[in-house]
């Protein structure tokens, strides 16, 4: 007996087929898992959003904290400051509705990773105590998002459910 064909059996290319892998239905599809993975998403965008609004708020020192404050090695503080806010708070909003959730999480993960084992490891990390045990924790968070998908509750699960 023939089986039916259905999305998995075809090749996914162009701007579709990347937009489906990247909001796919992951691991999480259950209504707890769903609540957990809501309550992940919005205490991590609420730490990374505050942060960025704070830097928005106080942009004339921006620069100078990039410099002598917490300096990114691998950025001029010029690009780091903008780069980091934007990507504090975009990187946010998009983690908390869930949209590119998988892609959001990497990126805050990214941003984590940075923070606590390269910008703290510097002279002035060190010396700010920019390095925190907290940062793991965050990682680990932004890891399950990553890998599980943002969950039911989710502008990702609505474009799926849709384009499906």
């Amino acid at each position: 007996m023939a089986r039916a064909l259905d999305h998995r059996d075809t090749v996914d290319t162009g701007l579709a087929g990347m937009l489906r892998r990247l909001v796919r239905p992951g691991l999480i599809d259950n209504e707890i898992e769903s609540i957990v993975a809501l309550g992940i998403r919005l205490y991590i965008a609420q730490i990374f959003y505050r942060s960025g609004i704070v830097r928005v708020n106080s942009w004339d020192s921006q620069e100078f904290m990039f410099t002598d404050i917490h300096p990114v090695p691998f950025l001029p503080p010029s690009l780091a400051a903008p780069f980091t806010t934007f990507s504090e708070i975009g990187l946010a909003m998009a983690f908390a509705f869930g949209f590119l959730g998988r892609l959001s999480g990497m990126g805050l993960l990214v941003m984590t990773l940075v923070i606590q084992l390269i910008v703290a490891q510097t002279p002035q990390g060190v010396e700010n105590h920019i390095g925190n045990s907290v940062h793991y924790f965050w990682m680990l968070l932004c890891l399950v998002v990553a890998i599980n998908g943002p969950g039911r509750m989710s502008i990702d699960r609505m474009i799926w459910d849709r384009i499906r």
